[in-house]
This record gives structure tokens, C-alpha cells and sequence, in this order.
């Protein structure tokens, strides 16, 4: 009788140990389902919170994996599949954007949903999986931040991939066990487990209804004017979810979205975490037609600090067939954001300085690159080539052997500017003898400071086109608001 009670005082023991780790098993052995059909399964698959602990490796080849590779030196997991990635991406950040709740406070910084985007009923039973993972995990011994590793997963057929750190993991003969709802967003496929059963079932994505719930929020959410479009794009960058975005784009605009590599490499994910876009205002509405209409919007860039750029961006809203609907759609965009889908003709950019900050904007086709000291920039086009430079001055003087052909004042979003045409002529010591043309603008910074957006003119380079471009940088340039 004594020795019953010391085993069953023995096996409460090694439970409550368990249970204190986090962990534990099923008396009835782990039984996996995939599709309905049972599969053999590895063992050492712990039950963690109601979450099964999934061998990353043999979870990805039963779901459809091409290949997956590990990577020692970058500790990252390559994961190959042929998988629809993209439209099943598509869908998921569908659901998210229009059934994703915010607290009161947080809902009256944002624009609201149009009505037709409101209580969306999904044909299609959608995965859970929010990050809430990861939250959960952080008080077991199987959230290993230090430890983390990268996750990649490509489709190289149609140039799809995305990554993410996973640091909530454990190891069993040198394997990662994941958590089961891991599979949700990686491979989209619905995930249970019945702790009465001891059952996991994992089901495939369905890829005839992940089309037909595509069509359904495309053919419902068809914006009825332009404030439905406003709203949706304006949304949508808010909550950094580019499908909401897209939905307010026009048909031709949506194919190029289909074709970019940022969506392509981004996940459908917008902007950043900090700064984020703040309140939407309507800046000016310059009617074109009774169908067609330019909207200039502004918005704060908001962060932790207390001082923060701001942005503008042009769209052109139009009334055209969709779906044998009418719909209101931006049909263009001639100045677009860091925080938008799509790039229009210029791309307003911050740029971040070692005294000062400023949001200017550029043509899309160019690229600044910082120096170590963030004084002084490149500006490539878009084969890569250096065209010019970005410089902040500690005061308005025109740059060494350089003489003032043209010098128009213009007051643009930060104060009085200038526009310059100058003559970069070498010296008479200097052993090869050069010359050539740049065009500058020169916007004042705070402080006295001064920036400097010089392009070198080649042979062949429309100068009155490049003057337009920094005349709008000019015209368009927002310092920071305090």
C-alpha cells in the first residue's frame, strides 16, 4: 500500500515538473492528420501550451516543400515550394485589413472602412495565426531570442519570398521543433489539435476557394467615390497592409503591383514600424473632370521622439468600369510616399541628416545613399549610376569651382530656395582641364543649415526636365514638425 502511494506521489511529481516547463504528453500517442489522412509523424513532438512542438523540416516537406536548406553561418532555413504564395498572401492580408479590430482610441486616428468593406464574410475558413505565438511562448524554455534563426520561403517561379525571425523553437537531434501554428504562416495551412484525442490535423490551402474569396472581396469592395478610395488607400497605410491599398487601386495600377519586386520580397507589408503615418488631411482637391479628380494629401510621420517628418503625396482618383460596376479608382499617382504600394512619378523621401531631417520629393528612379558621417549622400538612377549628390552645408555658399550661370529664387515648403545652374569648371593648376554643367537646389534647413541636391549634367540630358525635377524637390519639400 506504502509503495502504491510513493508512485503515484512519484508520476504527480514528474507531471507538476512538466507542467512548470511548460510541456507534456499525452497519455494516448500523438496520432497526425493531414488532409485526413493519417501520416507517420517524428517523435519528440511536445504539447506546449496547447501548441505542438513540429519538426520545421519534415512539417515542410509533408506541405509541399521543394527543398529546404540550412544555411550554418547566416542561421537561416531556405524553404522552396511551388505553392501560390502569392495569392495566398493576398488573401490573408485581405482578411487582416478588413476584419482586423482597433481599440476606440486607437479607430479614431484612422479612416475608417467604406461601408461596402464592413462585416466581409469570408466563403473560406481563414488561419488564425497573429503573432500571438511568439507572446505566448516568452515564459517556456522554448523562446531562445539569442538563439533565433531566420526563416525564408520562395517560390522561385513567380519570384515570391519573405522572411521573418523565428525565436520560439526547440532542438531534438538536430532539428527545430516549431510551434504548430507556425505552418499557418508559412505554409497557410489550417492547424488543430484536440488535447482529448491527442490528434493534430493539418490541412492543405485550398487554392480554388483562396481564389474564390479573392474574387469576392475584389467584386465587393469596389469604391463608390473617391472619398471610398481615399479611405482605403489612406487606411491601408496606416495599418502598413498593402492589399488595402491595392483595393483602391485601378486595374492597369494593380498589374504593375502584381509585377513589383518590393510586393514580391515585402510580404504585402508597407512603411515601417516607427515612423508611422499619422492623421490623413485632404491638402487640396483640384477637380478635372466631373469623373476625374487630383487629390494632394498630408499626414505626419509619427514616432516615439517628439520630432518628425511629414509627408504629402498626389493621386488622381477617376471613375472607371470594373467588374461591369462603376468604381472610383486612383488612376495615377504623381507623388507618392515611403508608405505607399506603389510609386507614382516622384517618390517623397526622407532624408535624415547629422543636424537636421527633411522629406523632399524625387524621382522614383533615384536612390540616395548614405556616407559613413550622413553628411553627404549619392544619387543614383535607376541602372545604378552615380548622377549627383545630397549635401548638407553648414551655411548657403555655392561649392568650389563653380560659376552661377542661372539662379532663380523660388519659395517652396521650407522657405526661400534657390535653383541653380552652375559651370563646374577645374583649375588652371589642375593637369587635365574640365568642365561641365549641374543643376542644384539649395533648401534651407533649420539652424542656418542648408541641403544641396546637385545633378551632373551628361550629353544628351534634357536640362529643362532635371530642373523640373528639383524645382518640385523644392516646391514639394517638408521640414519637421516640432
Amino acid at each position: 500500500m506504502m509503495g502504491k502511494k510513493v508512485i503515484i506521489l512519484l508520476v504527480a511529481m514528474l507531471l507538476t515538473v512538466g507542467l512548470c516547463n511548460g510541456s507534456s504528453r499525452s497519455v494516448l500517442p500523438l496520432t497526425v492528420q493531414i488532409d485526413g489522412k493519417t501520416v507517420n509523424a517524428p517523435a519528440e513532438m511536445d504539447i506546449v501550451q496547447g501548441q505542438v512542438m513540429v519538426p520545421l523540416g519534415w512539417a515542410a516537406g509533408q506541405l509541399g516543400a521543394t527543398s529546404v536548406l540550412w544555411d550554418q553561418e547566416s542561421r537561416t532555413v531556405m524553404i522552396n515550394t511551388k505553392q501560390d504564395i502569392y495569392n495566398l498572401e493576398k488573401l490573408e492580408w485581405y482578411a487582416d485589413g478588413l476584419l482586423q479590430t482597433f481599440t476606440k482610441d486607437a479607430e479614431q486616428s484612422i479612416l475608417p472602412l467604406p461601408d461596402n468593406a464592413q462585416n466581409m464574410k469570408f466563403s473560406y475558413g481563414l488561419p488564425t495565426w497573429r503573432l500571438a505565438t511568439e507572446w505566448e511562448f516568452e515564459q517556456t524554455s522554448f523562446f531562445n531570442p539569442a538563439e533565433a534563426f531566420t526563416i525564408v520561403i520562395a517560390n522561385e517561379d513567380i519570384d515570391y519570398h519573405f522572411e521573418f525571425c523565428q525565436n520560439t523553437f526547440s532542438i531534438h537531434n538536430d532539428h527545430y521543433y516549431v510551434p504548430m501554428e507556425l505552418l499557418e504562416y508559412i505554409f497557410h495551412a489550417r492547424v488543430n489539435y484536440n488535447p482529448d484525442t491527442n490528434i493534430l490535423s493539418i490541412q492543405t490551402p485550398d487554392m480554388a476557394k483562396t481564389k474564390a474569396d479573392i474574387n469576392l472581396v475584389e467584386n465587393t469592395v469596389i469604391p463608390t467615390s473617391a472619398d471610398d478610395a481615399l479611405q482605403l488607400w489612406g487606411r491601408g497605410e496606416q495599418t502598413r497592409n498593402g492589399a488595402l491599398q491595392y483595393l483602391a487601386l485601378s486595374p492597369q495600377l494593380r498589374q504593375e503591383v502584381d509585377k513589383d519586386f518590393f510586393v514580391h520580397h515585402q510580404n504585402w507589408v508597407t512603411g515601417g514600424s516607427s515612423p508611422w503615418v499619422g492623421p490623413i488631411t485632404i491638402k487640396n482637391i483640384n477637380k478635372i473632370t466631373d469623373s476625374k479628380t487630383e487629390y494632394t494629401i498630408f499626414f505626419p510621420l509619427e514616432a516615439s521622439y517628439p520630432t518628425h517628418n511629414s509627408e504629402t503625396e498626389r493621386m488622381v482618383i477617376e471613375k472607371l468600369p470594373y467588374s461591369g460596376q462603376q468604381g472610383w479608382f486612383i488612376s495615377e499617382i504623381p507623388q507618392s510616399s515611403e508608405y505607399g504600394i506603389i510609386n507614382g512619378k516622384y517618390r517623397s523621401t526622407g532624408l535624415y541628416l547629422n543636424n537636421s531631417s527633411i522629406s523632399v520629393p524625387v524621382p522614383s528612379k533615384w536612390t540616395f545613399l548614405y556616407s559613413d558621417n550622413n553628411s553627404i549622400m549619392t544619387i543614383e538612377d535607376e541602372q545604378g549610376h552615380s548622377i549627383g549628390a545630397c549635401e548638407e552645408l553648414d551655411g548657403y555658399y555655392i561649392p568650389n569651382q563653380r560659376e552661377i550661370l542661372k539662379d532663380k529664387k523660388l519659395t517652396g515648403g521650407a522657405g526661400e530656395s534657390h535653383l541653380l545652374l552652375l559651370m563646374y569648371q577645374s583649375s588652371p593648376a589642375s593637369v587635365t582641364q574640365k568642365s561641365w554643367q549641374e543643376v542644384h537646389a539649395m533648401i534651407p534647413l533649420q539652424n542656418q543649415h542648408w541641403l544641396d541636391i546637385s545633378i551632373k549634367l551628361s550629353s544628351g540630358d534634357n536640362v529643362e526636365e532635371i530642373q523640373a525635377d528639383l524645382k518640385n524637390a523644392i516646391m514639394g519639400a517638408n521640414l519637421p514638425i516640432s
